[in-house]
């Protein structure tokens, strides 16, 4: 072909596994700051330098949420006061997911490994990273 693509695929030969059990679980729940989805945009601007892990920190404490991104020109963190009284959380998550939460949903679940949303229909599941 004249431009070059090639399209992948892998096709396993396994059951595909069941995800209730994954999707309902009782986490901590997160109401969500205002202006986060700036504050994203902000911190997305360093951590967008790190093509391989665009990543931004999130840290909850007793009352507030400190986002960070960090790039090889910089960093930006801004703390947002957050209605949470659990005990302290940190981990990483990319930016554009961040940003699915700040635009459609007004709170989440988390434990120490996961993050789920519910919006509707649709129940979006992240797998928090950790530093």
């Amino acid at each position: 072909n004249a431009v070059g693509l090639v399209i992948s695929c892998r096709k396993y030969q396994t059951e595909y596994p069941e995800l209730e059990d994954f999707l309902k679980f009782e986490g901590e729940k997160l109401v969500l700051p205002e202006g986060l989805a700036e504050t994203v945009q902000k911190a997305e601007l360093f951590s967008a330098e790190n093509p391989d892990a665009n990543v931004v920190t999130v840290q909850l404490k007793s009352g507030r949420m400190l986002l960070e991104g960090r790039g090889l020109s910089g960093w930006y963190q801004e703390t947002k006061e957050l209605d949470y009284e659990g005990p302290a959380v940190q981990f990483l998550i990319e930016p554009c997911f961040i940003n699915i939460l700040a635009k459609q949903a007004a709170a989440c679940r988390f434990t120490d490994n996961r993050l789920v949303v519910e919006l509707g229909n649709v129940v979006y599941a992240f797998c928090l990273g950790v530093e």
